[in-house]
C-alpha cells in the first residue's frame, strides 16, 4: 500500500514497499516516481497510473528505508499536531508523540531539543502570518478561526469592527446541551411556570449571590480557569492563540460529551 510524507524541504515523497520515491516527471496520466536515492546511483522506479502503482523494471541497489520512513512519519505527525494544537507546549507535543513508539524509531529521531525548535521556529512563522491586531477592530477572521478543528461552524456572531465589537464562539450542538430541559425548564402550555429543569436555578444562577457580595465562582471554575490559562501558557496573548486555545478546549469538551 503507498502512503506519503513530506521531506525536510516540504515535498511530497512516496513511500512503496518500505521506500522512499520523489516525483521524477509525468506523462499524460502516469507518474514516474524515482527513488530518493537517485544521487548515489540508484536506478530504482516507481509507476503510478490509472491501475494503480507498480515498481519500475531496475530494482534498488540498498537496503529498504524502514527505519526513515517511521522517522519522517513521526516527525510529520508532530509538525501536524503543532499547527493544530496552539495551545500544547512543544514538550506535550513531543511526549505525546514518541511516547508509544518502538526503541528503535525514538533512538533515530533527532534529539527533543532539536525537535521543540523545529515546532518554536513553524510557530514563529505563524505568527508572523497572523500578527497581533492594534485593537478589536483591526482584524479579520479568516476560515482557519471561524470553524472547529472538526469543521464546525465556530464563530456564531461577530458585532463588526468597531471599539464595542464581541465575537461569539461556540458550536449549535454545544449551545443544544445547554437548553431550557437543563438549565431552566421548559414553560409550561399555559401560563408562566415552567417544568423543573435538570439542574435547578438555584445550583447555578448567581443573581442572589451577586447581591449578597457572596463569592461567585467555586474550585470547578476555578481550575478550569488555570488549566485554561496554563494552555494559553500566556499572560497575554495574541488573539489568534486564544481563539486556537479556545478550538482545543472544544475539542476536549466533544470527546467528554460523546
Amino acid at each position: 500500500m503507498a502512503t506519503y510524507v513530506t521531506s525536510c524541504k516540504g515535498n511530497e515523497q512516496l513511500v512503496f514497499k518500505g521506500y522512499l520515491y520523489e516525483f521524477e516527471s509525468q506523462k499524460l496520466e502516469r507518474v514516474y516516481w524515482r527513488c530518493t536515492e537517485v544521487k548515489r546511483g540508484c536506478k530504482g522506479r516507481a509507476i503510478e497510473d490509472a491501475n494503480g502503482l507498480r515498481e519500475g523494471r531496475n530494482s534498488h541497489d540498498h537496503p529498504s528505508r524502514t527505519m526513515e520512513i517511521g522517522v519522517k512519519r513521526v516527525l510529520a505527525e508532530i509538525k501536524s499536531e503543532a499547527d493544530i494544537q496552539h495551545g500544547q507546549t512543544p514538550h506535550a507535543i513531543v511526549a505525546s508523540a514518541v511516547s508509544n513508539l518502538p526503541a528503535a524509531i525514538q533512538g533515530a529521531l533527532p534529539s527533543t531539543s532539536a525537535i521543540k525548535k523545529q515546532i518554536q521556529r513553524r510557530r514563529k512563522v505563524f505568527s508572523g502570518q497572523h500578527s497581533a491586531p492594534s485593537s478589536i477592530c483591526d482584524f479579520t477572521l479568516s476560515d482557519q478561526f471561524v470553524l472547529t478543528n472538526s469543521g464546525e461552524r465556530f464563530l456564531l456572531d461577530d458585532t463588526g469592527g468597531d471599539r464595542d465589537r464581541i465575537n461569539v464562539f461556540a458550536t449549535d450542538r454545544n449551545l443544544h446541551v445547554l437548553n431550557e430541559d437543563t438549565w431552566i425548564g421548559r414553560p409550561m402550555r399555559y401560563g408562566r411556570t415552567r417544568r423543573a429543569p435538570l439542574f435547578s436555578i438555584d445550583l447555578w444562577n448567581q443573581y442572589n449571590s451577586t447581591l449578597d457580595h457572596l463569592p461567585r465562582t467555586n474550585n470547578s471554575v476555578e481550575g478550569w480557569n488555570r488549566r485554561f490559562s496554563s494552555l494559553l501558557a500566556a499572560a497575554n496573548p495574541v488573539i489568534w492563540k486564544f481563539i486556537d486555545t479556545l478550538k482545543s478546549e472544544q475539542t476536549m469538551r466533544e470527546l467528554k460529551l460523546s
